[in-house]
C-alpha cells in the first residue's frame, strides 16, 4: 500500500501544489469579499461617497480575481494533471505486467479493463482532492476566524458549534457509504466481464441463438445488485444530502436571529451584519471541504486498495543468468489442475539442437507441459533444469529471450499483420519480415488491421502467429500443433524451415507430415 501512495503522490505533486493554492485563493477572496462588502454597506449607511468608492474598486478586484485568476489557475492544474495521470497510469500498467502470470490471466478481460481505468483515476482524483482541501483549509480558517473574530467570537463559536453538529451528520453516514460503494465497483467490474464477453464475439452469440441467455445473465447481475445494494445506497445518499440541507437551512435561521439581535443590541453594525451574511456562505464551503474529506476518505482508501491488487504477487524475475541454451531436462514432473491430475513422474532431457516431438493422446498434458517450459504454469512438482541451473531459481527474462513459441491458439494484437509479426522481434527487419509472409503467401496482408476486418481466416492467423515466433532470434523454438489450418504449401515451406533451422525444435503435432523433422519422440501420458 505505501508504494501505492508513494507512486501516486509523486505522480500528482504538481496538481496537488496547484491545487492547493487554488484552495487558498479561493478562501482567501471569499473572506475579504465578505469583509470588503460589509466595509462598502457601512459607507453607504454613513452616506461616505469617498470611502465607498474605495471600497467598491476594492470588490470589483475581488471579483476579478475570482473570476479569472482561480479558474485559470485551476485549468492549468487539470492540464497538469491529464499529463500528469497518462504516465502514472503506464506505471500502473507496469505493474501489472510484472505480475505472476497465472495472477494475472485471473482476471477477466471486463474486470481488468475497468479496474485499470477506474480505480487509478478514482485515486488520483480523491488523492489532489482530498489533500489539497487538508492542507488549505487550516490556513483559510485561520484567515477566516480572524475576520469574524473582528466581529464577534460569539459569532464565531455559533459557526462552530453549528459545524459540529453538521459533521455528526457527514460522520453517521460515512461508512455505509464507504461500503455501498465498494458493492458497487464490484458489480461495475463484474458487469464489464459479462459485456465483454457479448462484445467480443457477438456473431458467435447470433449464430448460436444464445443472445437471450446473454442478457438474461447481465439483467440478472443488475437486479441482484439492485436489490440488495442499489436501493439502499439511494436512500442513504438521499438521506445524507436531506440532513446536510436542513442544517444549512437551521444555519441560515440561527445566524438571522442572532444576527438581529446583535444589530439591535448596537455590538454589531449593518455592514458588518452584511459580512456575516457573506461570511456564511464562505464557511459552508469550508464545511463541505471538510465533509468531503470526511465522507470521501474511505473512498479514496477502496481506490487504493483496488491499484494494490495490480502491485501485489510480482513476479521475482532476478535470479542464475541464462545467456545460451545448453539443454533442458526434467525429473518426476508432475502437474495437477484442481480436482484433476494432468501428468505425473514425467522424465525428459532435451539437448541444445535437438528436434524433440512431444507425443500423447489429447488431454494428456502436452500443452500444459509447453506452458510449464514457458514459464507460464509454475506449480510444477518434480525439478527442471535449464543450462545446468534449477528451473525456479534462473532470471526468467533471461530464459524469455532464449524462446519462441507459437501457442495452439494463435494471439494476436489490434495492429496490422505486419506490426503484429514484429511485435517483440525488435532486431528484425521489415525485409525479413517481408520475405517470410511472401513464402508462407499473407504479403497481401500486411498491412491490413485485424480489428478492421474480421474476415481473416484460421489459416492465416496460424501463419501470422508463427512467421512471428520463427523471426525471433531465438535458441529454442516451442510450436504447439503448428499445422492447425494451415494449406499444404505453408505445411511444406514450415517443414523446410524446420529441418534446415539450427535451433532447438520442441514440437507438438499430430499432424504425420511432421514427424520425420523430429529426431526423437518424448511421450506424455
Amino acid at each position: 500500500m505505501q508504494e501505492v501512495i508513494r507512486e501516486c503522490a509523486y505522480a500528482v505533486r504538481i496538481p496537488l501544489l496547484m491545487n492547493v493554492l487554488t484552495a487558498i485563493l479561493t478562501g482567501t477572496l471569499g473572506v475579504i469579499t465578505a469583509d470588503t462588502l460589509g466595509k462598502f454597506a457601512d459607507s453607504a449607511f454613513d452616506l461616505n461617497f469617498s470611502m465607498g468608492i474605495k471600497h467598491a474598486a476594492a470588490l470589483l478586484l475581488c471579483l476579478f480575481f475570482v473570476v479569472f485568476a482561480v479558474p485559470f489557475t485551476g485549468m492549468l492544474s487539470d492540464f497538469v494533471m491529464f499529463k500528469e495521470s497518462l504516465r502514472h497510469d503506464q506505471v500502473i500498467f507496469g505493474h501489472y505486467l510484472n505480475k505472476e502470470i497465472q495472477k494475472g490471466v485471473s482476471l477477466g478481460s471486463g474486470n481488468l479493463q475497468y479496474e485499470l481505468e477506474d480505480a487509478p483515476n478514482l485515486l488520483r482524483i480523491q488523492w489532489v482532492r482530498l489533500l489539497g482541501k487538508a492542507v488549505s483549509l487550516p490556513f483559510c480558517l485561520g484567515y477566516f476566524l480572524y475576520y469574524v473574530g473582528k466581529i464577534s467570537w460569539g459569532m464565531a463559536g455559533l459557526l462552530f458549534a453549528i459545524a459540529a453538529a453538521k459533521l455528526t451528520v457527514l460522520f453517521f453516514f460515512k461508512e455505509k457509504l464507504a461500503e455501498y460503494d465498494r458493492q458497487e465497483k464490484t458489480y461495475q467490474a463484474k458487469r464489464r466481464d459479462y459485456e465483454a464477453d457479448i462484445v467480443s464475439l457477438p456473431y458467435i452469440i447470433k449464430m448460436w441463438e444464445i443472445w437471450q441467455g446473454t442478457r438474461s445473465r447481465v439483467e440478472e447481475l443488475f437486479w441482484e445488485y439492485y436489490h440488495k445494494s442499489a436501493v439502499h445506497q439511494i436512500a442513504c445518499k438521499v438521506s445524507s444530502e436531506q440532513a446536510q440541507e436542513l442544517t444549512n437551512q437551521v444555519t441560515m435561521v440561527l445566524l438571522l436571529l442572532a444576527g438581529a439581535v446583535m444589530v439591535a443590541g448596537g455590538s454589531v453594525t449593518p455592514g458588518e451584519f452584511a459580512s456575516l451574511f457573506i461570511y456564511l456562505t464562505v464557511a459552508q464551503g469550508f464545511l463541505n471541504d471538510l465533509g468531503e474529506i470526511i465522507q470521501n476518505y474511505p473512498l479514496l482508501k477502496n481506490a487504493a486498495e483496488r491499484v494494490c491488487g495490480f502491485y501485489q504477487d510480482e513476479e521475482i524475475t532476478g535470479g542464475e543468468p541464462v545467456k545460451h541454451f545448453l539443454g533442458i531436462s526434467g525429473e518426476k514432473i508432475s502437474f495437477s489442475y484442481p480436482g484433476k491430475k494432468v501428468f505425473e513422474n514425467l522424465d525428459f532431457q532435451i539437448m541444445a539442437g535437438e528436434k524433440i516431438r512431444i507425443c500423447g493422446e489429447n488431454g494428456r498434458g502436452k500443452s500444459t507441459w509447453m506452458k510449464i517450459l514457458c514459464t507460464s504454469l509454475e506449480s510444477y512438482e518434480g525439478r527442471v533444469e535449464i543450462s545446468g541451473h534449477d528451473f525456479c531459481v534462473i532470471n526468467k527474462t533471461d530464459w524469455r529471450k532464449l524462446i519462441a513459441c507459437a501457442p495452439q491458439t494463435p494471439f494476436l494484437f489490434h495492429e496490422t499483420v505486419r506490426e503484429n509479426i514484429l511485435m517483440g522481434n525488435n532486431k528484425a527487419g521489415e525485409e525479413d519480415a517481408d520475405c517470410l509472409m511472401r513464402e508462407f503467401g499473407i504479403w497481401h496482408l500486411a498491412d491490413r488491421r485485424m480489428e478492421e476486418d474480421t474476415s481473416f481466416s484460421g489459416g492465416e492467423k496460424q501463419k501470422i502467429s508463427l512467421i512471428r515466433a520463427l523471426l525471433k532470434d531465438s535458441e529454442v523454438l516451442l510450436l504447439d500443433e503448428p499445422t492447425n489450418h494451415l494449406d499444404q504449401e505453408s505445411i511444406r515451406v514450415l517443414k523446410k524451415y524446420l529441418r534446415e533451422t539450427k535451433k532447438t525444435v520442441i514440437l507438438i503435432t499430430h499432424d504425420t507430415i511432421l514427424f520425420d523433422v523430429a529426431s526423437r519422440c518424448i511421450q506424455i501420458g
